[in-house]
């Protein structure tokens, strides 16, 4: 009796490989890169034919609940007029801060943010002729996904964002014909998937 009384107080779990269950690294570092489609709202949603763009977050999560960082994004939205054929095409980039709130749930988050800072979106036109606008300013976004931990230090999720543009005010940007720029750009938004890694 005495061997086996030893060997079961030297016994303190399942070896490795064999963990029931691994939980998620919510400290730290998260580098989160996305792919999406984007479009626009605004009198701009009238013409639209299609669009995309590249997303990343680089974060630092100061608990499992809150993460500050930067955020980034680049991609195009075209438009186009069935009846006169002519086109445009909108390419954007913007750089901001994020902060994000997240929700815990087991293997999955749930999250929200908020971004903050400034962008650049430049127009190309087809008619008859080819003519370029650019707009450029302050930025204002926010978002929300979820993201599925596929191992401890990395996940897998969705999300929709939408941001706004505020052009600056000494730019010449032409207007619509039944509206101002910001109006006819309105928010544009974006939805897509991400993978993100969590050290």
């Amino acid at each position: 009796m005495m061997p086996l009384a030893a060997s079961a107080q030297m016994y303190t779990g399942p070896g490795t490989g064999m963990t029931p269950y691994f939980e998620p690294h919510r400290f730290g570092w998260v580098h989160e890169g996305s792919l999406a489609v984007a479009g626009l709202t605004g009198e701009g949603r009238e013409d639209y034919t299609g669009g995309g763009g590249g997303y990343y977050s680089g974060l630092f999560r100061l608990q499992p609940s809150l993460a500050l960082g930067v955020h980034v994004a680049g991609g195009y939205i075209n438009l186009g007029d069935g009846t006169t054929g002519d086109t445009s095409t909108l390419n954007y980039q913007l750089v901001a801060g994020e902060g994000r709130v997240y929700i815990p749930a087991g293997m999955i988050d749930f999250w929200g943010s908020i971004v903050i800072g400034g962008g650049r979106m430049d127009e190309t036109v087809s008619t008859s002729y080819v003519s370029q606008e650019v707009r450029s300013g302050a930025v204002v976004g926010f978002g929300a996904g979820g993201s599925f931990f596929i191992t401890p230090n990395v996940s897998i999720g969705a999300h929709l964002r939408m941001y706004r543009m505020f052009p600056s005010e000494d730019e010449a940007v032409a207007e619509s014909d039944v509206g101002s720029s910001t109006d006819y750009v309105g928010l544009w938004w974006t939805v897509g998937v991400n993978a993100a890694l969590h050290y």
